[in-house]
């Protein structure tokens, strides 16, 4: 019942987008569905006709000349109607496809990001993003196509029932068990496909990473090629030896099938013979009663391999509404704040999450206060939870218990575009959008896209200005080398666009998420000082491993299994002597011997 209800909400949504094409569609196909009832007549006619002619009974060719006219007609008005429903069919599959992937992004947009960490729920979005206008139309094509079929059946057996009543018999017979096949083997390639699509996904990235500038560059050095290309052809392998078992099986299926409608087409031969003899049919019935019978049988299979594919893509219409219609748990309805709040200060209090399908929580009874315009550096080992409590405090990530305060609003009910206002971030793997300068900088505020005095404020902040305005086309460059013509940049460079991007927000509170882990010493020292420039009047949250650089900050938070364990600034922390003066110790030692060693080799 709910897959057959998607069917009536996909026939709402196509009607919605124009209402006329239904209507045309169902003109179209009645037509084309009546013109082989005329075109049997007609051949039958001219048969009839051309015997007469050549036996001398028919003194005027006239008739027969008006016949054939007649027949080519028909065969044009046919092939127009065709061209006319290719036309349609296409610009709704195009506007459909428009529509339905904006629906998609708009869900993805809306939906919380810590879904994201669920593999079914990947799965479901990879499996749902491939041409659904197609999907979407095709049933209510084949449903339209199968109104036109059943106009000619209706057309054939009349026709036949003229001749003899068995013959509807024996071509409505074959009807049922090709339904049965093709309905089955329609939802065995659904469900197959659903099943595959994690092994689809994996080799879908294998291929990626040969098409990736970085990810090529480490395959060629650590010689994964034919590892790599090994374990997709198995993965690929896999799949197609799963996709022709199947076609397999369906295809021997098909062939009995065919021989059950060979024989009926044989019982049918001999009773058309049968009425020849006894003088029941002249030369033109027997061409067009044969002719009626092999379109009868062709077009009863038709029906039925058209229900079946309506079967066969509700289930994909189902799967695309199923993603649409996901409703979150415990989602709390968010209102807008005033335009005038303060986010500060920002209070966690006993926050614990813990990730989806994990055994225990990454962040446990956290407790931690920050004032307006302090500098805190969040320091701790590769796991301890730094990058998971940067995003909780950025609601990417809903707490699984506790409570983050922004002033006097707890982030549940703040509304998403109303805590970005506040707040600008800059993580380690941040985007390098391959558009062009202008663009890169100004996705940190859209509204100032297209204002190129704040584009190129934020630019000369952030140091980006003194290679930007050398590039070719300035400002108008782009980035990266996904497309032509693209200037790729160093990883300092990018660097400094993100700073621009994160500049051009102007917000109150600023978080960077190991935002030089990637650079060198020297470039990583400028991009702090520029930091350290930018945000004396703003809150900054920063996490980092290398203890040199955090430092600067107010206040130094370290880390250890989800737990805040030390807490103070850089001079308190090294004489605690705990964890802080461990790892920054470990640090200086590292950096102290890698400088012996370059004075030795000197």
């Amino acid at each position: 019942m709910n897959k057959f209800r998607n069917l009536i909400r996909s026939l709402r949504l196509i009607n919605t987008i124009n209402k006329f094409w239904i209507v045309v569609s169902i003109i179209l196909r009645l037509i084309n569905g009546l013109i082989p009832l005329a075109s049997l007549w007609v051949i039958q006619e001219i048969v009839n006709g051309a015997h007469q002619l050549i036996s001398n009974e028919l003194l005027s060719f006239k008739p027969l000349l008006i016949l054939l006219l007649i027949q080519f007609s028909l065969s044009l008005v046919k092939s127009i109607i065709q061209h006319i429903k290719h036309f349609f069919n296409k610009y709704m599959e195009l506007k459909l496809n428009y529509i339905l992937t904006e629906k998609i992004m708009n869900k993805v947009k809306d939906i919380s990001y810590h879904n994201f960490e669920i593999p079914s729920f990947y799965n479901h979005q990879f499996r749902i993003q491939n041409n659904y206008g197609h999907k979407f139309l095709r049933p209510i094509q084949s449903s339209l196509d199968a109104l036109e079929i059943i106009v000619s059946v209706l057309s054939y057996t009349f026709y036949l029932f003229y001749v003899h009543w068995i013959l509807v018999v024996i071509g409505i017979v074959a009807f049922l068990p090709t339904f049965l096949v093709q309905s089955k083997y329609g939802a065995s390639r659904f469900n197959l496909m659903k099943y595959q699509i994690k092994v689809f996904r994996e080799t879908n990235y294998i291929n990626s990473l040969f098409s990736n500038k970085q990810s090529l560059k480490e395959i060629r050095v650590f010689g994964l090629a034919e590892y790599l290309i090994d374990r997709w052809k198995k993965l690929i392998n896999t799949n197609n030896n799963e996709i022709l078992s199947l076609l397999k099986r369906e295809k021997k299926a098909q062939t009995g099938l065919d021989t059950i409608t060979s024989i009926l087409y044989g019982i049918a031969s001999i009773v058309i013979i049968y009425l020849l003899k006894n003088n029941k049919l002249n030369i033109g019935s027997l061409v067009s009663t044969i002719q009626a019978l092999q379109n009868l049988q062709s077009s009863i299979n038709q029906v039925s391999t058209f229900m079946a594919s309506i079967r066969e893509s509700n289930y994909y219409i189902s799967d695309y509404f199923e993603f649409i219609d996901f409703k979150e748990e415990n989602k709390v309805n968010k209102l807008k704040s005033p335009k005038n709040m303060s986010p500060f200060p920002i209070q966690i209090t006993n926050l614990t999450y813990q990730y989806p399908f994990s055994s225990s929580p990454s962040i446990k009874n956290l407790n931690l206060h920050i004032k307006e315009n302090e500098k805190i550096a969040i320091v701790g080992e590769n796991g301890s939870g730094k990058s998971t409590l940067i995003k909780n405090i950025l609601g990417l990530y809903p707490s699984t218990n506790g409570e983050i305060y922004f002033g006097s609003y707890n982030i549940k009910n703040l509304r998403e575009e109303d805590l970005r206002k506040h707040v600008t971030v800059i993580f380690q793997d941040y985007v390098k959008y391959q558009f062009n300068v202008k663009e890169n900088i100004g996705f940190g505020c859209i509204e100032k896209e297209d204002n190129m005095e704040y584009i190129k404020y934020a630019a000369k902040e952030s140091g980006a200005s003194t290679f930007v305005e050398k590039l070719p086309n300035s400002y108008n460059t782009h980035l990266g080398k996904l497309f032509s013509g693209g200037i790729d940049l160093s990883g300092g460079q990018w660097q400094r666009i993100a700073i621009a991007r994160a500049i051009i927000k102007d917000s109150p509170i600023i978080i960077l998420d190991e935002p030089t882990a990637s650079l060198d010493p020297s470039t990583e020292q400028y991009i702090f000082k520029k930091f350290h420039e930018i945000s004396e009047n703003k809150t900054v949250l920063f996490t980092s491993h290398r203890m040199a650089s955090v430092k600067i900050a107010d206040r130094i938070i370290v880390m250890k299994n989800g737990s805040i364990i030390e807490e103070g600034n850089h001079k308190y922390l090294m004489e605690l002597n705990g964890e802080y003066a461990r790892m920054y110790q470990k640090q200086a030692n590292w950096y102290q011997d890698e400088a012996s060693m370059e004075g030795a080799n000197a």
